[in-house]
Parts: structure tokens; sequence; C-alpha cells
């Protein structure tokens, strides 16, 4: 009797809070860093306004997606753990905020021109905060933006991706229905198993992504739409130091050199 296999597809494009639905609308970015906010910002009180049904999250979630970076932070050890707010299609980002919100009051968020923000545990001392924008979920996405410093913008760096995804999934795994969230740790986890495909999102369209590592290479497979690829997170025999390479259609795309403090390009 034939064995019967199944794959399960998932995207880690930037999702409405619900893990890893495609959404042709979201991309990766180029590597940045950002400080956390300073004490007396993080200490500032604000009253909450703006929708009538904003997107929240519960400072539990939260917490085990800090936890889940702090665990594997062994697969990109030069990485600090942002987080990134993208405008969904035919949506703005002007005016977006984000409060922690504990019983009476919320505290602010401070979020980068480019969408970025922390989020620490000091933050979420209340055990019943909850983050809070101030916009409908169906208007924006947000997720985890992970990236080792020193790289060109079309490289990504294989570990980077290993722990965006266990980030990822600590932070959307409860968005699953009860059903598929077992049959996915049943199959060891979007991050672990060869039955689950993890696309990523790219900058815009791909001609090709190669999976690198000395000498060895790999062709990785695109998404349909051709801005994502599948990365192969399960597999053990390509270390978290390989990188891959993004050829984009159009070729300004994320080709910028990254200088390094000795002057030389990457």
């Amino acid at each position: 009797m034939k064995k019967l296999y199944f794959a399960i597809v998932i995207s880690l494009q930037f999702s409405s809070n619900s893990l890893w639905a495609a959404d042709s609308s979201s991309v990766g970015e180029p590597s940045i860093s950002i400080a956390p906010a300073d004490e007396d910002t993080a200490q500032e009180t604000v009253e909450i306004t703006g929708s009538k049904n904003p997107t929240v999250i519960s400072g539990s979630v939260m917490r085990r997606a800090i936890d889940a970076f702090t665990q594997h932070h062994e697969l990109a050890p030069k990485t600090e753990l942002l987080f990134k707010v993208k405008a969904r299609r035919n949506h703005s980002l002007d005016g977006v905020t984000l409060n922690v919100v504990g019983k009476d009051s919320g505290v602010p968020v401070p979020i980068a021109e480019d969408g970025t923000f922390t989020v620490v545990h000091k933050q979420l001392e209340d055990k019943n905060a909850e983050l809070v924008w101030n916009r409908k979920k169906e208007s924006i996405s947000f997720g985890p933006f992970i990236r080792t410093n020193k790289l060109m913008p079309n490289l990504r760096r294989l570990g980077d991706l290993r722990l965006e995804c266990e980030v990822q999934w600590a932070l959307f795994q409860d968005d699953f229905p009860f059903l598929k969230r077992n049959i996915l740790r049943l199959a060891g986890g979007p991050c672990h198993s060869s039955y689950i495909a993890i696309f990523n999102g790219a900058e815009g369209k791909l001609t090709s992504a190669t999976l690198i590592s000395g000498e060895r290479q790999q062709e990785l497979r695109m998404g349909r739409d051709g801005s994502s690829f599948n990365p192969p997170l399960h597999d053990k025999s390509w270390s978290d130091d390989a990188v891959i390479k993004l050829q984009y259609a159009t070729a300004d795309t994320a080709v910028t050199p990254v200088i390094q403090a000795d002057g030389k390009n990457m």
C-alpha cells in the first residue's frame, strides 16, 4: 500500500493576526535596528481612543512570543527582537498607535517610521495587560522582524528565518482552530516538519531564490505570486549561517549594499 503524504502550506508574510495567512500586499523589509524606548517614554500614560473595534493582542501571547525569542536566540545570536506593523492593501499607517493597556490606563509603544517597534516583559507586568492598536485587524498586520545586521538586503540568513518562525508560531498559534493547531503540533510544529511548507515574503517579484552554504547551493521553490520563497527550515543539514540570495525581477529592488565598520561592502 502506498503511503499517503500531505503538505501544509503556510505563508510567513505578515497577516491580520491569523498565523501566516497569505497576503500578497505584505512583504519583507531590509535589515534595520532600533533601540527600545527609554524609561521616561515607557512610563507615559495616555487615554485610549480610536477604532470602535481595535486590534487587541493579549499580554500573555506577547510574553510567549518574547520567551520564544529568548529560548531560540542561539539560532540568530546577533539579532534583537523587533516587531513590524504594515498597512494592508488600500489602507494606511498614518496615525497608527499601539498601547499596552492595563486596568485603568495605557502606556504608548513607540513605533518607528518604518513600522518597527519593541515590546519587553517589563511592559507586560500587569497580568491583565493587552496590546491595543487604534486600527481594526482588517487594516493592519504585524509580526516579528528578525534580521542579522550587516547583510545585503537581498540576503536572508537561514537562522534568522528559523528564529522568526519560532516567534511567529508562539504569537499566532492560538488563531488556528483547535484541530488544525494540533495537526501542526503532531507534524512536529511548523518550524520543524518537512510536511509543512513555510513561505517567507520578499520585497517584490523574484526571479530566483538560492540557498547558499559555502560551495553548496540549492534553488528554492517560490510562491505562486512570485514574491515569496520556501526555505528548508526543518533541514538541519543546512547551517543557521546559510544565506538565501534573492534575485529580484526589478534590478534596483533591495540590492543597496550595507557598509561594514571597516568600510568594506558585504
